[in-house]
Parts: structure tokens; C-alpha cells; sequence
């Protein structure tokens, strides 16, 4: 037992230091300063594991929708993610848990946080500027107003949480209908799916362009072959 135990271990621990180094030898060969780069190496761990996460949903998903008699189990099962992610439709569903690429997720983390100096990255792990629309949530006020009324972003209790509510706010908000159907289309194309996220910022079309411009830049497509 004691042995089994110990193997476990030394897996774990291999396993885990394989994975950093891989993360360090792709963030070494982006383009960035030195700030920049802790910032990236910070986040593309957690941004892979909620990537992974996503795809084999997603595979899951695929392989009961695909069933002629899936079983009660399997049927409970796609319910339930059909009412998680506000799905009408299977193919709704699995627009939504298509995972798309890393570099993505990258370029917005720094330009929506501004390589972690702003006040919703420092205060409340808020990565990427997602709004709180619910008073149940953690939350905070943003400095800025909309039309008189007070605007309010997520508060998270950790990094890890920010990233997987922001793939859950892509994934469920009628904003990014557009987004979802690109991932599937696009045969995982960072330079077009990105023009799907026109409506996450008032900038619009300017903003897809920003995203594509900080992924040419810094080289985070990289992060996509891994």
C-alpha cells in the first residue's frame, strides 16, 4: 500500500513538472518582457486544464448525441448540460462546449487586465472584465456607469475560477452566438474565430482586430500547437 501510495506520488509530482516545463519552453519562445512573460506563465496552466476540460465534454457530448439508444444514464446526463449551458438544441450545446484555441484566451487576458495592473485583476481575480448581471455573485462596482446605472464585474476566488467563468460566459451569453458557430467552422482558426467576439467590447470590429494583433505580436498562437 505504502509503495502504491509512493508511485502515486512521484507520478503526480513527474507529471506536474513535465507540464511546467512544457508551459515554461512555449511562454520562452513568445514574444515578451520579462513581466509579461510571469504574467503568461501564471495563467496558461490553468488555461489548459479548463481547455481540456471543456474537450473532453465536448467529445463526451459528440458520442451520446451521436447514439441511437443512449442509455438513461447517458440521456440524464446530456440533460443536464443542455440546462447548464441555456442549450436549446444538441447542436446548440455542442457549439457551446467546443473548446477554442489558447492563443485567444491569452491575447484577451492581456489586453482585458492590461497584464494584470488593472483593479478588477488585483481586487478580485477578474481576468478578463466579465460583468456581474446577478446580485447573488460576487461582485464589485466598475468605475465606469452605463446610462446612469451603476456597471458591476465578477469578483473570483481565485485565477482558476476567473478563467473557467469566462469560457462559461462565452459559452451561455446570447452576445456570442456568432463566436460559438465560428468555433466550428473555422477548423480552429484563432485569426477568424476572434471576429466573433466583435460584441464583447464597445470597440466592436476594432477589437477583434486588437485581439489578432496581440496574438501576431506576442507569438501566443504558439500556445494553439501544444
Amino acid at each position: 500500500m505504502k509503495n502504491s501510495l509512493k508511485l502515486l506520488v512521484c507520478s503526480v509530482f513527474l507529471t506536474t513538472t513535465v507540464l511546467a516545463q512544457s508551459v515554461i519552453s512555449v511562454v520562452d519562445k513568445m514574444k515578451l518582457n520579462s513581466d509579461q512573460k510571469v504574467f503568461i506563465e501564471k495563467l496558461l496552466p490553468a488555461i489548459n486544464d479548463i481547455h481540456e476540460k471543456y474537450q473532453k465534454t465536448y467529445e463526451k457530448a459528440e458520442v451520446i448525441i451521436d447514439m441511437s439508444k443512449p442509455s438513461e444514464a447517458q440521456s440524464q446526463w446530456l440533460s443536464k448540460q443542455l440546462c447548464k449551458y441555456d442549450a436549446n438544441t444538441n447542436e446548440a450545446l455542442l457549439q457551446a462546449l467546443k473548446p477554442f484555441p489558447q492563443s485567444i484566451t491569452l491575447a484577451q487576458a492581456s489586453i482585458e487586465s492590461g497584464w494584470g495592473s488593472s483593479r478588477f485583476f488585483r481586487e478580485g481575480n477578474n481576468i478578463f472584465g466579465v460583468h456581474a448581471f446577478d446580485s447573488s455573485v460576487p461582485r464589485m462596482k466598475a468605475e465606469d456607469t452605463n446610462h446612469g446605472h451603476t456597471v458591476w464585474v465578477r469578483k473570483y476566488a481565485t485565477l482558476d475560477g476567473s478563467i473557467a467563468g469566462y469560457y462559461y460566459f462565452l459559452a451561455t451569453k446570447r452576445a456570442f452566438k456568432e463566436f460559438r458557430k465560428l468555433k466550428m467552422k473555422s477548423r480552429q482558426n484563432p485569426f477568424k474565430i476572434s471576429t466573433g467576439l466583435f460584441r464583447y467590447s464597445a470597440l466592436g470590429d476594432k477589437y477583434s482586430e486588437m485581439i489578432n494583433e496581440a496574438i501576431k505580436y506576442h507569438r501566443f498562437n504558439l500556445a494553439d500547437s501544444r
